[in-house]
């Protein structure tokens, strides 16, 4: 009996990473933002998985998380200029695969635009 449970536990637990980590190979990765005097410019890496398209959100700290993109994005990068310099935001983002499923979210990113000088690179 004790053999049992412990069988049925490794079983468990493999299945759970399994599902987790197969979850993670469709959302993607490493989300960056620069920010500017009212804009935010994002760049994520592709998920794993391959992928059509994205969507991008955004809130307010605390707050529900709005989708900003007008339509699916099918670059690895957006620039947010519906911004207001001095407000923190959090962005997420999530993968569309050809079937049109929508992936989990990214981690989330809070940045807060500000004026400053300088380029930005790529921008």
């Amino acid at each position: 009996m004790r053999k049992s449970i412990i069988i049925m536990s490794i079983l468990t637990i493999l299945s759970v990473c399994s599902t987790l980590l197969w979850a993670d190979d469709s959302r993607p990765r490493a989300l960056k933002a620069v920010s500017g005097d009212g804009v935010v410019y994002l760049s994520w890496s592709p998920p794993i998985n391959e992928v059509t398209s994205y969507w991008v959100y955004r809130s307010i700290p605390h707050g529900e998380y709005l989708l900003v993109s007008p339509k699916p994005i099918n670059k690895t990068f957006y620039k947010d200029t519906d911004v207001t310099t001095g407000q923190s935001y959090r962005y997420i983002i999530t993968a569309i695969d050809s079937d049109g499923n929508e992936s989990s979210q990214s981690k989330n990113i809070e940045v807060t635009p500000n004026a400053h000088s300088g380029t930005l690179c790529g921008y």
